[in-house]
């Protein structure tokens, strides 16, 4: 790169991102209801809220799990019929289209990069695509590592390998560099390198075009950038050239993710060198594991793009890569038209992907696979032709990589494509009359050798070609010139060594046009180690050995494959030494050396025995039937004394084994026994013995069986929802169970003991039977125990047919003589329904349905119900005319389910064809009175066809019966029946061998659960179950069955239906109830697993045994009271058990707090503990920003106690208690008032001193100042006091807090105190005192004026004037300075004002001897303004004989100190006429007012006339 625009970005944090981005039981109210799947029967359930227990049939239960295990995790499901077990909700997948698959990113205008050739872009639609991901999720890196939600985007330099930009010839461009993740796709991104870190996988795009990383960094990275990151522009060419070719064949956008993950995984094994760049093959696993062993789908599209690779330097075949290796092909022809067709035979190469320049008058044109060359002139045997696959240019895709300069930067680029040359020659004249045949011999025997290379090279020329013999040894090289060759041998025969002399020369000439050279090669000597069992001769693998000639030397290693044998072929002759240094971890290493001799062309073969490490087999037995073999026992074995242990468990054959054991004696000692057995805790000790299998057989007793019978007193019809109490004398619990349709309640599997059964809940409408049973369980034993009950006040329906029999699903209308509706009701099994609880009084039952085959009896029946006495009713009904078929085995005399029978009339109308039930009965109702034929048309696998008609005539009353036999063929024949319904399972394969092993073959069963194997000679087979149909329990015991020739050998074989078990969680208002979890606990204790209700409510499970299981919630729903209460369920094979399970929703508690002064103010803060009722405490809790404590859905009901620790700032804490009660659903608020925190200020006012003008002494009360109180932070007034007659002022009451207090108005004739204090309210009621002290007022000014003591008539004169000052200590009002003149002695001609320390406007007013009110002199002056006013007459406007006789400054209101800073001072001019000495006197005066009293000073100045000269001038001065 030569050219790099810096650019900063996010820490490289991000780039790495880019690069990757993958207890005893109880029933609380619980009813159980168990189904018989025959028939189902609607179970009105009353006055049981929290739990519904139901255990229905299973074609009810169409949207149940079939085949997930107990620890698949939280069981959910999706708004279909289907159940989905993931805990995530799945996404509908997509396949793509062809157009989809193989679309690439493109970037139109001048920004559209394209591969060099569009025939070699990869078809991603190809048979290896898989389905389209889900839709992707868009994130952003952020630098704290967290994923969010937003696309991000950084900024990107695009540039060419020349450095010049991907979009624009001036300068590299930028770009926007962009990611998705894909969730669903997963990856190491430590690449297999240090522990595994599972990361989500991302794709990204540099402005919509597809891009790839270089270097997949470490997420954790130091500092800003990852460490050792791998430049693209510091690879090699061969890299990057590799690179191109992934880029190119690989994925060129993100439509197709596990494409896009092999493109990545082949770029990153190139960048580390774990990919031979010649052969295109993996030489390191790790990133593929890393990689690609998490996401499978990609593997496919890895070895595609891999495949094409290798193929894109595939020439066709009458070229060559090389030019100096180029092939020279005759043009035949005359002069003027030459012509030639050249065939493409490489079928990894397509003509149509080369261009084929027309040279020198040579023309070229492509036929698919052919070559037409023509040409006018002849061509000379030194031309080359060439032709390319593409052309230098870039992929559809870039790749980007971190640069190391000092800044953090994202670099991409286009990657480059060398194109792929094809080199021939071509002339018309003679071409291939010079050849050089050579020979490959084996030394010694003159063997022919295939497989030898040889490099025949020119002289002068160059290499010609490289040559391989083949099967004959040979190699005949067309030349194209005279001279001399050097015909190298470059690589020996397989197991030979190179010829003596591997360079040989041969010389070309029209003399000698087909030299010859041979060459001979020795045989390397081999060595041929077979590893055996000491004991059962059997080849043994894995067995390592070092091997070293005996005089020393490099070591040579091998190891035993699969068939016992290491092969060393290629050795020198020689002796060596053999020694084994590893063997399998079960055997004994036999470490002696053996010595051999390695002769030439001769394989030394030596066979090794070792003893295996003995071995340990445990077989657990039924106590009862040792030949039955026990699954599922584990057994501790423990070297005696020793506390390390291994744990082993018998398998389907009931065997145990531990291998590679030590010699010694060994205790084993059950930990768990099989599955209904009891645990055997008696010790065994036993000796292994070297080089033996050991043996002990160990026995255990099954579980007893206790079953609970609840049936109906009067009618002996069995009861469900009856509630029992189980346990043992001792006082150990069983738990709580409730009978099913059936009436039963089975407890399998229990432990032996004296069990108490006591009935606690009767069946709806019966009397409970308070009578408790014991019964003792031995081991082994199946018991029964009866209890009735008696209904109360029932009235009785009886169903029969006319002989009197019972009958099952007649449906009947109860009403009473009003008709009032009492409601409708089905007879079970026995013909009998109860209806319990009935008042006395008549009633009326009519049937409204009857039994399938039977005719309707609709006549009404009544009968009148006295207390205390049942009432009964029977009804008859009549069977439907019909005729029936009857198949069975006439062996067995079972019936046969499946077989064809076609029914027809005399006449030959066909009636129908019909199948056999698993009853093996056919009925064929509403047949007119007449004769029929019927016959087999087909048969089950394994049973004769019997095709004799048989025929039957209906009687009277519409009905006929005709049985078929079917005779068994010899043979084997499978049957396999479902365990309860005991009807045919198709779909079972069996796997059937004869006792040595030796296979027989794999069936499956037909859809009646039948495989019959024809033609079995007579012997013993052993028979296994090796796949079951979803939803049943495969049986792996197998059995061995005797075939005897000629007869028909059956075996039946059971699979359990496995039961299912449905949850269902809602709340009192019958809402589903979702994110619930359950823990399911076996009989043994073991949990099997945590599962969480979906969006409808509902946990279902199956695919565990029959059995008792616990149901514990363990977490509610948001909202929801916890119900902690084990729930006992008893899972049936073949049935389904719900559970309905209510929970109580929780109470809440809104608490606010408020100020009592202000009940709108609410108050964040304050701290509240909440006890329960038993004083537990429950939490604490702190009112929010809005004043309230929310305890939304969180309390049971019942009644809390709310004590405030903490008050909000500035209210008092409220000690006093609070008792609420909370209800289910409910809401309560509670509004809770505070008193805020107040404290006063109080402030007494005295006199600082005596006052001359009150008359007060010091420390007298001064009533009348006025202060104010504020807040410090924002200055604003809390309150404004003023003192009383005492001196005393009190503040209102003041939230705490810090106040700053100042005085705004002062006793009249005192100083106003400026200076402002602080006092600190802390405590509820606090109250701070102050006195504050006034000084007295201090009203004072002055003045001084200066003139001239002596003046003569007509001289000018001045005055100056000092010390105009306001000396208070208070500001005057209306200040003023006044100049009264002497007019008698002079006139006033110029007032220059001066200047004062006071930025004050004033104005100067005057009075003249004329008039006696003030006129305006001068106005709008400044104090900081030295003004100069013209008193002349003129500038006045004075009239004749008008002079001013005083002038007056008004400065409004002055500060203390007010004074000037420029003297005033004024001229004027000595009246002439004035008599020597004469006396005048000029006067000014100050004052200023302060309220009501004013305050004035005055100066004087005298000055004397000198009228007769005296020879000196006149004094000034004072």
């Amino acid at each position: 790169m030569s050219q790099i625009i810096k650019k900063r970005i996010i820490p490289i944090l991000l780039l790495v991102v880019l690069c990757f981005g993958m207890v005893p039981t109880a029933f609380a109210e619980a009813e159980i209801t168990t189904i018989d799947t025959s028939t189902v029967t609607q179970t009105d359930v009353q006055g049981k809220p929290d739990t519904d227990i139901t255990v229905v049939p299973n074609e009810d239960a169409g949207d149940l799990i079939t085949d997930e295990g107990p620890d698949s995790g939280p069981v959910d499901e999706s708004t279909s019929s289907s159940t989905d077990f993931s805990s995530t909700s799945s996404s509908e997948v997509h396949t793509p289209s062809n157009l989809e698959a193989a679309s690439s990113s493109s970037v139109s205008s001048d920004n559209t990069v394209s591969s060099s050739s569009e025939a070699m872009r990869p078809n991603s639609s190809s048979p290896l695509s898989p389905a389209m991901t889900p839709e992707s999720e868009s994130v952003s890196i952020e630098t704290n590592e967290e994923v969010k939600k937003a696309p991000a985007e950084i900024p990107v330099e695009i540039v060419r390998m020349n450095g010049a930009s991907l979009f624009s010839t001036s300068a590299a461009s930028a770009g926007t560099l962009s990611w998705t993740k894909h969730p669903e796709y997963q990856y190491d991104a430590n690449l297999g390198m240090g522990s595994v870190n599972m990361q989500v996988w991302p794709t990204a795009t540099i402005n919509g075009q597809i891009a790839y990383c270089v270097q997949p960094e470490n997420l954790n990275t130091h500092g800003s950038k990852p460490y050792d990151p791998i430049q693209y522009d510091q690879l090699s060419s061969t890299q990057r050239y590799a690179i191109g070719y992934a880029m190119l064949y690989g994925a060129q956008d993100a439509g197709n993710i596990p494409f896009h993950i092999a493109t990545q995984t082949i770029i990153w094994e190139i960048v580390h060198g774990y990919m031979d760049l010649e052969s295109f093959i993996a030489t390191n696993k790790t990133a593929y594991n890393a990689v690609i062993g998490y996401n499978p789908a990609a593997a496919p599209y890895y070895e595609q793009i891999l495949v094409q690779m290798r193929s894109h330097k595939e020439v066709p075949s009458f070229t060559h890569f090389f030019s100096a290796l180029a092939p020279t092909h005759k043009v035949l022809g005359v002069p003027g038209e030459y012509k030639l067709d050249l065939e493409n035979t490489n079928p990894n190469c397509d003509l149509k992907d080369f261009n084929f320049q027309n040279k020198n008058g040579v023309t070229f044109t492509k036929d698919k696979q052919t070559l037409h060359i023509t040409s006018a002139s002849p061509i000379s045997a030194t031309t080359l032709f060439s032709a390319y696959k593409g052309s230098i240019g870039e992929t559809n895709s870039l790749i980007f990589w971190s640069s190391t300069d000092g800044v953090d930067q994202i670099r991409a680029t286009a990657d480059v494509l060398d194109p792929v040359p094809a080199y021939f020659r071509l002339s018309t004249e003679d071409v291939g009359e010079y050849s050089i045949e050579i020979s490959k011999y084996e030394t010694g025997t003159d063997l022919p050798l295939p497989g030898a290379e040889f490099e025949v090279r020119h002289s002068e020329k160059g290499v010609a070609g490289t040559y391989t013999t083949d099967g004959s040894g040979k190699i005949k090289a067309t030349v194209p010139w005279q001279g001399t060759y050097i015909i190298t041998e470059l690589t020996p025969p397989a197991n030979h060594l190179l010829d003596d002399e591997p360079k040989k020369e041969v010389v070309v000439s029209t003399d000698n046009k087909t030299p010859g050279v041979s060459f001979h090669n020795d045989k390397f000597a081999g060595l041929k180690i077979i590893k055996i069992d000491a004991t059962t001769k059997a080849v043994i693998p894995g067995f390592t050995f070092n091997i070293a000639k005996k005089g020393g030397g490099q070591a040579q290693q091998m190891t035993t494959g699969a068939d016992g044998v290491a092969l060393l072929p290629a050795l020198e002759p020689d002796w060596y030494v053999i020694t084994e240094v590893s063997c399998p971890p079960n055997y004994i290493l036999d470490s002696t050396p053996h010595t051999v001799e390695v002769k030439a062309n001769e394989t030394c073969e030596i066979t090794l025995e070792n003893y295996a490490k003995p071995s340990l087999e445990v077989t657990k037995v039924d106590a009862d039937d040792p030949a039955l073999k026990l699954e599922g026992a584990t057994f501790r074995i423990a070297q005696r004394g020793s506390k390390e242990y291994q744990d082993i468990t018998t398998g389907p054959d009931g065997i145990a084994r531990l291998t590679g054991m030590e010699p010694d004696y060994y205790v084993v000692t059950e930990v768990t026994a099989p599955n209904g057995y009891i645990l055997s805790d008696e010790e065994h000790t036993v000796e292994i013995v070297e080089g033996q299998v050991t043996t002990i057989t160990l026995s255990n007793q099954k579980k007893p069986s206790l079953s609970i019978l609840k049936i109906d007193s009067v009618t002996e019809q069995p009861l469900a929802n009856a509630t029992f109490e189980i346990g043992y004398k001792n006082g150990e619990t069983i738990g709580r169970f409730t009978s099913d349709e059936g009436g039963l309640v089975r407890l399998p599997q229990i432990d032996p003991g004296l069990i108490v059964v006591t009935e606690i809940t009767a069946p709806n409408g019966y009397i409970i039977d308070q009578q408790e049973q014991e019964i003792l369980l031995n081991p082994g034993e199946e018991k029964t125990l009866r209890f009735e009950n008696t209904p109360a006040s029932p009235v009785i329906l009886k169903k029969v047919d006319m002989e009197g029999n019972p009958l099952a699903g007649a449906t009947f209308r109860l009403t009473k003589m009003n008709g009032e509706l009492v409601g409708e009701y089905t007879t079970g099994r026995n013909g009998f329904v109860t209806i319990p609880e009935l008042d006395p009084g008549w009633y009326v039952a009519v049937e409204i349905k009857a039994p399938d085959g039977y005719k309707l009896n609709n006549i009404p029946q009544k009968v009148e119900l006295k207390a205390g006495e049942p009432a009964i009713l029977e009804f008859e009904n009549e069977e439907l005319p019909h005729l029936q078929i009857y198949k069975y085995d006439s062996v067995t005399k079972k019936p046969l389910a499946g077989v064809a029978i076609r029914v027809e009339k005399l006449d030959g109308e066909r009636i129908g064809d019909f199948k056999t039930n698993q009853a093996g009965l056919i009925a064929i109702p509403d047949l007119e009175p007449g004769a029929y034929v019927c016959y087999e048309i087909a048969t089950v696998p394994g049973y004769q066809l019997d095709m004799t008609p048989q025929t039957v005539e209906l009687d009277a009353n519409g009905r006929g019966y005709v049985e078929f036999a079917n005779v068994p063929l010899a043979g084997l024949t499978l049957q396999k029946i479902d365990s309860v319904t005991k009807a045919g399972i198709g779909g079972v394969e069996f796997f059937v061998t004869k006792l040595n092993g030796e296979e027989i073959g794999t069936y499956t069963t037909d859809s009646d659960g039948r495989i019959f194997i024809p033609n079995l000679e007579e012997q013993y087979v052993r028979v296994r179950e090796i796949s079951v149909p979803d939803g049943y329990k495969i049986d792996t015991a197998g059995k061995i069955v005797e075939l005897k020739a000629g007869e028909a050998n059956t075996v039946e074989f059971e699979n359990h239906p496995y039961p299912y078990l449905v949850i269902y969680k809602l709340g009192y208002d019958g809402q589903p109830l979702p994110g619930v979890s359950f823990k399911i606990i076996n009989d043994a204790g073991r949990e099997l697993g945590t599962y969480t209700t979906n969006s409808a409510g509902r946990i279902v499970l199956t695919g565990i045994d029959e059995g008792h299981y616990v149901v514990q919630e363990v977490k509610a729903a948001e909202g929801y009271e916890l119900d902690a209460t084990p729930y006992d369920v008893y899972l049936q094979w073949g049935k389904t058990t719900q559970i309905k399970l209510k929970n109580k929703e929780l109470g809440s508690l809104s608490l606010v707090k408020v100020s009592a002064e202000n009940e709108k103010q609410v108050l964040p803060g304050a701290s509240f503990l909440l006890y329960d009722e038993k004083d537990n405490l429950i939490g604490e809790y702190t009112t929010d920003e809005n004043g309230e404590i929310l305890l939304d859905h969180s309390l049971k009901a019942g009644l809390y106690t709310l004590k405030e620790i903490k008050a909000p700032d500035g209210f008092v804490l409220d000690e006093q208690t609070q008792k609420v009660e909370i209800k289910n659903g409910a809401t309560i608020r509670l509004t809770w008032p505070n008193t805020p925190e107040r404290g006063r200020i109080q402030i007494e006012k005295v006199s600082a001193e005596y006052n001359d003008l009150t008359k007060l002494p010091a420390g007298s009360p001064l009533p009348d100042a006025t202060f104010e109180i504020f807040t410090p932070d924002d200055n604003e007034v809390a309150d404004s006091i003023t003192t009383d007659e005492r001196g005393i002022a009190t503040s209102r009451l003041l939230p705490l807090g810090i106040y700053g207090i100042r005085e705004v108005s002062a006793p009249e004739y005192y100083l106003l105190n400026d200076k402002v204090i602080f006092v600190e309210l802390k405590v509820h009621n606090d109250l701070i005192q102050l006195t504050v002290e006034d000084a007295n007022e201090e009203i004072e000014v002055d003045v001084q004026k200066i003139g001239n003591v002596e003046a003569m008539p007509g001289d000018l004169i001045r005055y100056d004037f000092d010390g105009i000052c306001n000396k208070s200590n208070v500001p005057l009002d209306e200040f003023y300075w006044r100049d009264i003149l002497p007019t008698d002695a002079v006139t006033l001609q110029e007032i220059h004002t001066g200047t004062w320390n006071e930025d004050l406007e004033y104005k100067v007013l005057y009075k003249t001897n004329l008039s006696q009110d003030y006129r305006v002199l001068a106005e709008g002056l400044h104090t900081n303004v030295d003004n100069l006013i013209d008193c002349k007459t003129a500038a006045v406007g004075l009239k004749s004989g008008e002079v001013i006789t005083e002038f007056r400054f008004e400065f409004g209101t002055v500060q203390p100190g007010f004074a000037p800073v420029t003297k005033p001072y004024i001229q004027c001019l000595v009246n002439p006429g004035l008599p020597n000495e004469y006396r005048f006197r000029n006067c000014t005066d100050v004052g200023g007012r302060h309220g009501d009293e004013w305050v004035i000073n005055k100066d004087c100045w005298v000055t004397v006339i000198y009228a007769t000269p005296k020879g000196k001038l006149p004094k000034t001065g004072n």
